[in-house]
C-alpha cells in the first residue's frame, strides 16, 4: 500500500516521521522558541494523522495508546501556548462543536441514487445481460465489493480539506452533518490533493463497538441500539457532536462523483493511497460467472468481519462506460446489490403468560 504524507495546514507543511511512527523531536536550535513550537506542532499533526489511520483504517495500531496519549497532551500544551497555530484540521478539534439547534439541508449537484436488488441467479443474468447489451460486447469487467450495513454519507474536500458532510436524505437533498462527520477519527481532515472530490461512503460501527455502547445505554436505563445501523444513524444526527464523538463510527468510501479515474478499481486504489478510508475487499471480476463466484466466497468469510454487511455490490469497472448504460428513474443500470437471505435461528417458547383485562 502507497502511504500519504497528510498536509495537516497546522501553520507549516507536516516535517518528518520516523519510521518507528515517533514525530521526529524539535530542532530546539532553531533561531527562535516560537519557530520551535511551531515546528513541533506540525510533526505532531502528521504523527498524530498517521497513528489514527493506522489504527481506525488499517487495524494495525503503529503505537501504545499511552504513546498516542503523550504525542496528544503535547499538542495540546503548544496549541494552549500557541492558540494562534490551532486551525480546524488539528487533531486536538475532532472532539466535537458546541450543540446546534436543527440540521442545515444541503441540496446535491449530483444525486445519490439507490440501487438494483438482485436475489437470485435469473435477476444477475438480467443485469449482465442488460449491460453487454447496452455496450455491444460478449463479456463485461466488473468489481465486486461488499454491500456494508450503515448510514449512507457523502464527503467533500476542496483544496485539500474536508468541507461538507451530508446524509442520504432523500438522494437529491440531504442534512449538513459536518461537525459529527469530522469527529470520526478514521477520517482524514486533509488529503495531499487540492482537486475537489465528492465521495459517497457508508458510516457504520464495528459490532463489537455496538456491544459496548449497549451495555453503557442499559446501564444508565437506555434502551439499547437495535443494530449497527441504526447507532449509526443515530449518532450522525445528533444535535450535539461532542456526543457524536463519543461513539467509535468509522467510514469506508466506495464512490467518486467526480471522474479522477477511469476505472472504478483505480478509484479505490486512488483514494486509499490519499489516506481515504475503503473497503479494500474488492475483487475485480471478467464476467457474470467471475462475479458469482465472489458472491459465494464472499459469504463464507463476511461473518469473520467486524462489521455486517448484507450483500455484495456489482459494478461496471470502466466509469466512461456507464454513461453510455445509464440509469432508471431511481438506480444506475450499470450496478446491482447482491441480497443475501436473511439470517435466521431457531428459538424455543418456554412460558406464555396470560393477563385478564377488566373487561375479561
Amino acid at each position: 500500500m502507497v502511504f500519504f504524507e497528510e498536509e495537516v495546514d497546522c501553520g507549516t507543511k507536516l516535517g518528518d516521521v520516523t519510521g518507528s511512527g515517533h514525530a521526529r523531536p524539535a530542532d530546539m536550535s532553531s533561531p527562535s522558541t516560537s519557530d520551535a513550537q511551531k515546528t513541533r506542532h506540525a510533526e505532531l499533526c502528521a504523527a498524530l494523522a498517521k497513528h489514527n489511520h493506522a489504527y481506525y483504517v488499517l487495524d494495525a495500531p503503529s503505537v501504545t495508546d499511552a504513546e498516542y496519549d503523550r504525542l496528544f497532551n503535547e499538542l495540546r500544551d503548544i496549541e494552549e501556548a500557541r492558540p494562534e497555530l490551532v486551525t480546524p484540521e488539528s487533531p486536538t478539534q475532532r472532539v466535537g462543536a458546541k450543540p446546534r439547534e436543527g440540521f442545515v439541508k444541503v441540496t446535491r449537484g449530483v444525486r445519490m441514487y439507490s440501487l438494483g436488488n438482485a436475489y437470485d441467479s435469473d435477476d444477475l443474468a438480467d443485469f449482465d445481460r442488460r449491460v453487454r447489451e447496452a455496450l455491444g460486447v460478449d463479456e463485461a469487467l466488473y468489481v465486486c465489493e461488499p454491500k456494508i450495513d450503515g448510514a449512507s454519507i457523502e464527503v467533500t474536500y476542496q483544496g485539500g480539506k474536508m468541507v461538507l458532510a451530508s446524509t442520504r436524505g432523500d438522494g437529491q437533498v440531504g442534512e449538513d452533518v459536518t461537525a459529527n462527520v469530522r469527529t470520526i477519527r478514521a477520517l482524514p481532515l486533509t488529503i495531499p490533493d487540492t482537486r475537489t472530490f465528492t465521495l459517497r461512503g457508508e458510516i457504520f460501527i464495528y459490532g463489537a463497538d455496538l456491544d459496548a455502547i449497549n451495555e453503557t445505554r442499559v446501564a444508565s436505563g437506555e434502551a439499547p441500539f437495535a443494530n449497527p445501523r441504526n447507532a449509526a444513524s443515530g449518532s450522525l444526527r445528533l444535535l450535539d457532536p461532542r456526543l457524536s464523538a463519543q461513539r467509535p463510527l468509522r467510514v469506508y468510501f466506495y464512490d467518486l462523483v467526480e471522474r479522477h479515474f477511469e476505472s472504478h478499481e483505480a478509484m479505490l486504489d486512488g483514494l486509499l493511497a490519499l489516506g481515504l478510508p475503503t473497503h479494500r475487499a474488492q475483487k475485480k471480476c471478467a464476467g457474470l460467472e467471475a462475479a458469482k463466484a465472489y458472491i459465494a466466497t464472499f459469504d463464507k468469510t463476511r461473518t469473520e468481519l467486524p462489521y455486517e454487511t448484507d450483500g455484495v455490490v456489482i459494478k461496471l469497472d470502466d466509469i466512461g462506460a456507464r454513461e453510455t448504460v445509464g440509469f432508471t428513474s431511481r438506480a444506475p443500470k450499470w450496478a446491482t446489490a447482491w441480497k443475501y437471505a436473511p439470517e435466521t435461528a431457531q428459538t424455543r417458547l418456554l412460558s406464555i403468560t396470560c393477563d385478564v383485562g377488566r373487561t375479561g
